[in-house]
């Protein structure tokens, strides 16, 4: 799906880095994403109301 323009256009007009690198790469994302959002949250003291 990447491949093709008009999804790519979609997805970078959107603000999206549209990359294809596989579901290893893309777990090691979330992971590092989660991590990531996760010290902020932490760090900042936010909670849900």
């Amino acid at each position: 799906m990447l491949q093709q323009p008009a999804i790519r256009e979609k997805l970078s007009a959107a603000g999206a880095d549209p990359v294809g690198a596989g579901p290893e790469a893309f777990g090691k994302r979330i992971a590092s994403e989660t991590r990531r959002w996760g010290d902020l949250i932490r760090q900042s003291g936010i909670k849900l109301d």
